[in-house]
């Protein structure tokens, strides 16, 4: 994107330049004040060239979206982590990239000029009576000199060629300030906002995927602790088993019995016999009597 802004920049740049100039040659045949070329001429082409740099910045970002996870470089996340996680990277960027253009750039700040700077051609009257600020002010008036109007024989008699060399110098300095900052700032915007939104978003599917398979991980050793609990006696209840199985094999061996009769692989344990049927004794006929 950085380079695709850059390159949109210095093209429609110069169109802004020759704009503005014509803006002011505009201004020196007509009788605006210095306010009207400031903010009528000069401001408006302003907005126009970053809002040129941001439609451009738009169809970038808009290009990197359609490529494969959003158009995010491999070397900067593991692919197959993010996938194995679930994340639609190519949805997370879309979502963040509304969220950054939803936000409006902020306004095109006001174009000043410093009025006294601005030189100014003074007649023998004017030099001989050391009038400086009064003619100054007589052309551009006072209170900064912004809002009187002038007209256009004026311009020609007190700004002459001089004062439009000074100002279309001094639009010079004020476009490329202007659109070197404006370039930044979209691309600030655009991509680095986008990215850090990203980022956030992705952190927190992270962090949610963490405590998920911390807390299997909490279940999972409960399980293992209450399957120990229980395998543990059974694991002393086999050893008493195959020592009885032991015992067994060693008494047949002394009385020679059969082997194969007297124990098996597995000990059997016998069913225990039915418990004799209690009954009541019968009462002595000698007591009935």
């Amino acid at each position: 994107m950085r380079g695709d802004v850059q390159n949109r920049a210095h093209e429609i740049g110069v169109k802004t330049v020759r704009l503005m100039e014509a803006g002011l040659d505009q201004w020196f045949l007509s009788g605006a004040s210095v306010r009207t070329l400031l903010e009528q001429e000069w401001r408006p082409q302003l907005k126009l060239f970053r809002d040129q740099i941001e439609a451009e910045a738009k169809e970038s970002l808009e290009r990197s979206l359609q490529e494969r996870d959003g158009g995010l470089d491999s070397d900067q996340a593991p692919q197959a982590d993010l996938r194995q996680l679930g994340a639609d990277v190519s949805a997370i960027r879309r979502r963040a990239a509304e969220e950054v253009l939803a936000t409006p750039l902020p306004p095109v700040p006001k174009v000043k000029v410093d009025i006294d700077a601005i030189p100014i051609k003074r007649g023998m009257g004017d030099w001989a009576m050391l009038l400086d600020r009064p003619v100054r002010e007589s052309l551009f008036g006072g209170e900064g000199g912004l809002d009187q109007k002038i007209t256009a024989k004026q311009k020609a008699a007190r700004l002459g060629e001089p004062g439009k060399r000074y100002l279309r110098d001094h639009l010079q300095a004020v476009h490329d300030a202007f659109c070197r900052d404006a370039a930044q700032q979209v691309i600030e915007r655009m991509a680095r906002q986008v990215a850090t939104s990203t980022t956030t978003e992705l952190r927190a599917r992270v962090s949610e995927r963490r405590q998920q398979l911390e807390t299997r991980q909490r279940d999972l050793e409960r399980q293992w602790n209450l399957c120990v609990q229980v395998l543990t006696p059974l694991r002393k209840m086999g050893q008493v088993v195959d020592e009885a199985r032991s015992a067994v094999r060693t008494l047949a061996a002394q009385h020679n019995v059969d082997a194969q009769g007297a124990v098996e692989d597995t000990i059997v344990l016998p069913r225990p016999s039915s418990a004799p049927e209690l009954t009541m004794p019968a009462r002595s006929r000698s007591r009935r009597r």
